[in-house]
């Protein structure tokens, strides 16, 4: 009984922190060398371990420890990933980071700079999402040529197996306690007990119901339509389903492309333009989905409300979305202890030599005191603190890609270096 009710002060919290803000706030583009990333470039936004947020993309795998105001892509120049297209990432409990491409899974144990491709059945699979179950299973849904299901690791994927019991396309994971939900393109949902080992298809949806998502709010699970049928709910744990809210879901065609819930908070991304009871880019609902409300203060929207992903940051107060199409990056929320009204400037960083093997110099504007410097690696944890010091001593640190949060007595910087 404690756990709903914390659950749903947060939610409540969320919910007048959002009013107070008024809006989703435009945040910096992602960038790869000449590119920038477009909306239909992006494959999904994921919080990871700590407060750092990842953005699968066809350019690379992106990543800020400041809520958006500075993006790096972690995979540039990672030699095992080039020209892969990134569909999904895990940042296991461990430290290990997992990424899904159209192709292949692989991994990285050492911060972000030495990446080895895993070998996993089936061969040449596009890996739609990676999940950790709650013993410590790495489980992956992936589509291939000779069909789609899950495989999962009790070895950190060193090897896989397969999953049993999936008969249909796959698309994403909801972890929740002990149990694995994995929505079920054509077939609903389905529902793992034994950390991926077996999944068995909940009863109630219509015939191709084309389900991308699966979220907890409350004690409720719902499970969103990208075939125009509207939005789904569990009240027995994913046994049975029912078509909900009707009278804001339930259009001829209404088409549902991401959701994210915080556990009191659900907010979904709607197709918006075709429809009558989706045209709205999102919807949020504070009372289990009974209701629901317009959620778009702040976005543009004169090329159309089509903002096909959503993420949230690990502590769910912060959710970002991109407009397809475009390369316009949003954030909503109170992103707090990360610098969300503070820009970034990195440009006024001069950094050297990078890479680096034992020290690197810091060098600011002449009007800039320095005061802090944290140094991050890239699961976003912290790995050193220094005051007061241009010059920074790194040789301890293992090989791979850090961040730079630079304190100033006027503002916070970020940038990126390379220890060799």
């Amino acid at each position: 009984m404690k756990k709903r009710i914390v659950s749903s002060f947060l939610g409540i919290l969320f919910v007048i922190v959002a009013q107070a803000q008024a809006q989703w706030i435009p945040i910096e583009y992602m960038i790869s060398g000449n590119d920038t990333v477009t909306g239909n470039q992006t494959r999904s936004i994921k919080g990871g371990f700590l407060n750092e947020i990842y953005v699968c993309t066809d350019l690379g795998l992106f990543m800020s420890i400041d809520n958006g105001d500075y993006w790096m892509n972690i995979t540039s120049g990672v030699e095992a990933l080039q020209g892969e297209k990134i569909s999904s990432v895990l940042v296991a409990g461990g430290g290990d980071l997992y990424v899904g491409t159209d192709r292949s899974l692989f991994k990285c144990s050492n911060g972000g700079l030495l990446w080895s491709e895993l070998a996993v059945l089936p061969d040449s699979a596009k890996f739609w999402d990676i999940v950790e179950s709650s013993n410590g299973t790495i489980v992956a849904a992936y589509e291939s040529a000779s069909g789609s299901g899950a495989a999962y690791s009790n070895n950190y994927g060193d090897t896989w197996n397969l999953s049993s019991g999936i008969s249909s396309e796959v698309r994403s994971f909801l972890r929740d306690g002990s149990n694995l939900f994995l929505s079920g393109v054509s077939n609903g949902v389905y529902k793992s007990t034994d950390n991926g080992h077996t999944f068995t298809a909940g009863a109630g949806f219509p015939e191709n119901p084309g389900i991308w998502g699966v979220q907890r709010l409350g004690s409720k699970l719902f499970a969103s339509s990208v075939a125009g049928k509207g939005l789904f709910s569990s009240s027995d744990e994913g046994e049975t389903w029912d078509s909900t809210a009707t009278e804001y879901f339930a259009d001829a065609f209404c088409q549902i492309f991401a959701m994210v819930s915080n556990g009191a908070v659900l907010i979904t991304a709607n197709d918006g333009a075709a429809t009558v009871g989706c045209n709205t880019a999102f919807r949020i609902s504070v009372d289990s989905g009974i209701t629901w409300s317009n959620f778009e203060g702040g976005l543009d929207l004169s090329a159309g409300h089509y903002f096909p992903h959503l993420g949230k940051s690990n502590n769910g107060n912060c959710i970002f979305t991109i407009r397809n199409n475009g390369s316009e990056m949003y954030r909503y929320g109170d992103c707090t202890g990360m610098g969300l009204n503070e820009k970034t400037a990195n440009k006024d960083i001069l950094l050297y030599p990078n890479p680096a093997k034992d020290k690197i110099q810091l060098q600011l504007p002449a009007n800039e005191k320095l005061q802090q410097v944290k140094i991050y690696n890239t699961l976003g944890q912290l790995c050193r603190v220094a005051t007061d010091n241009n010059t920074i001593d790194i040789e301890f640190l293992p090989q791979g890609i850090y961040y730079l949060k630079v304190q100033t007595k006027n503002r916070e910087l970020t940038s990126r270096f390379v220890k060799e």
